[in-house]
């Protein structure tokens, strides 16, 4: 802990918090002095090395606390229970929510600061998934799933079965006082979930709207991005989903980031990786995740988001087989087949739920000598859906139980790549999740829309920088020909899946 701590004090005066670094410095140096007294007499270890501990907690908090980059004192968040379906392609979804949901605020970063509610009672029967705040921090869009009036099974592993506690997400929107609820978006046939705001005031969202299954497992929906003006109308295709795409969120030059699953060298590679496109569709490119010839990684990328100013995003290295929890990474998008530093596990007592073994000779997760990396999760608990405040500094939603799915499991906090952890707040009855500072933010770019109205046979153009890059032994002259290989989503339920 002093030496997280000490290391706290020096990124805090690099951000300007000199006084408090100081402050906190010399009471570290109390500490330290004061455990070498007690190690050299002997004394009462347990209850005085307990109130030394104290001394040094309440220190590095009031430090953390006092960040320059929380310039905020209001977070927005969601009270849920947590889903409890171990697989990606169903804890994201409305019928896979248990029933009871709210968006929160919470003003006071204190577990005894005050929580009010945005939904009234009626309203927060149902399920609540991850929302997104306007640039003006007036406004929160957000899924809503309703209760279903007689609940049934979902229909995990059971194509073309509809059912669940609640009924598929509609997109919603309401202000952040909790007044003009609406709702956006009216297909009862589909799942329109994690919408966020575009810089030119529209919104776009996942939808599994065009009736795309996942090919191994077709009782799964492939959801895509859409987009649509901020009252539900000019509704518009963004990506082309073959196995499906999960929560977006905006980079800094416009581009929508956001994870997708493809099968496209399953048994070589990892299968959900980081993707970007421009809001109208154009070029839809992968940004990170191809690391399987340098380094041992995750099987996923979850929940990314940018760390503003930087080509850095933090995300969740996850698991397809969980609800969507892992520990915490940096990735560099600038460095996407680059070094391991490229890819930092930031909480590496959680260990990476999943990896592809082939890639590994078919080694289990815990026998990777020589990595470095933690494969095993151990019993250190998870986290989820983290929101960066700068390049070390972050909000998260955290849970100590070893099951992933414990309901009542996740509190928020602040947390820095040290590992210094301060609570912010924790139901006794529920879980939080997906932390967001209310407060206004900068927009991204806008980028124009060069496809609205272009006819839909109009030919695209496919750019390739250099074929022979990626190809050794072959000389330069000798290529003649592309192989351009087009793999169709499935839209039929078959047997087998």
């Amino acid at each position: 802990m002093l030496r997280r701590g000490r290391l706290m004090i020096s990124d805090m005066q690099t951000l300007g918090a000199k006084a408090e670094a100081e402050h906190a410095g010399n009471l570290l140096n109390d500490v330290e002095w004061e455990l070498a007294q007690l190690q050299d007499t002997g004394g009462n270890q347990g209850a005085s090395m307990k109130a030394l501990y104290m001394k040094a907690r309440r220190a590095l908090r009031s430090l953390a606390l006092s960040n320059p980059k929380i310039d905020f004192d209001e977070i927005i968040f969601v009270k849920r229970q947590w889903p409890r379906l171990n697989h990606q392609c169903s804890h994201r979804v409305g019928e896979a929510q248990i029933p009871g949901a709210n968006l929160c605020v919470l003003k006071g970063l204190s577990p005894d600061g005050e929580v009010r509610d945005l939904l009234n009672a009626d309203q927060a029967r149902g399920g609540i998934g991850r929302f997104d705040l306007s640039y003006d921090a007036r406004r929160i869009v957000f899924p809503y799933a309703a209760p279903r009036l007689t609940p049934t099974p979902y229909g995990y592993g059971k194509p073309g079965v509809r059912g669940g506690a609640c009924i598929m997400y509609d997109v919603h929107e309401v202000d952040v006082d909790g007044a003009n609820l609406r709702q956006l978006t009216h297909d009862a046939t589909a799942e329109d979930t994690e919408p966020i705001y575009l810089p030119d005031g529209r919104i776009a969202f996942m939808t599994s709207r065009d009736d795309r299954f996942v090919q191994c497992g077709d009782w799964a929906l492939a959801c895509g991005l859409y987009a649509m003006n901020r009252d539900g109308t000019g509704l518009r295709r963004v990506t082309e989903p073959k196995e499906g795409e999960f929560y977006p969120s905006m980079l800094d030059d416009g581009r929508i980031m956001y994870t997708r699953w493809d099968y496209l060298m399953k048994g070589y590679n990892v299968i959900q990786q980081l993707w970007a496109v421009k809001p109208d569709g154009r070029s839809a490119t992968l940004v990170f995740g191809d690391h399987f010839a340098f380094s041992v990684g995750p099987i996923a990328f979850f929940e990314a988001r940018q760390i503003p100013g930087t080509s850095k995003v933090i995300c969740i290295g996850g698991a397809h087989h969980n609800t969507g929890v892992g520990p915490v990474m940096i990735v560099d998008l600038d460095q996407n087949r680059g070094r391991r530093s490229s890819m930092v596990n930031v909480t590496p007592e959680v260990g990476y739920p999943e990896i592809n073994p082939r890639v590994f000779r078919e080694v289990t997760y815990d026998e990777l000598p020589g990595t470095g990396v933690p494969t095993t999760r151990g019993d250190a608990g998870w986290y989820s859906s983290p929101y960066p405040l700068s390049e070390k500094h972050f909000l998260v939603a955290a849970s100590f139980e070893q099951d992933n799915a414990a309901p009542r499991g996740y509190g928020l906090y602040l947390m820095d790549i040290h590992h210094n952890r301060e609570l912010i707040y924790r139901f006794e009855d529920a879980s939080c999740y997906s932390p967001m500072p209310l407060r206004p933010r900068k927009k991204p770019v806008a980028i124009p829309d060069l496809f609205h109205g272009v006819p839909p046979d109009t030919p695209g153009t496919l750019f390739v920088a250099d074929v022979y890059q990626g190809l050794p032994g072959v000389p330069r002259g000798e290529a003649r020909y592309l192989r351009v290989l087009e793999t169709w989503s499935k839209t039929v339920h078959t047997t087998p899946q």
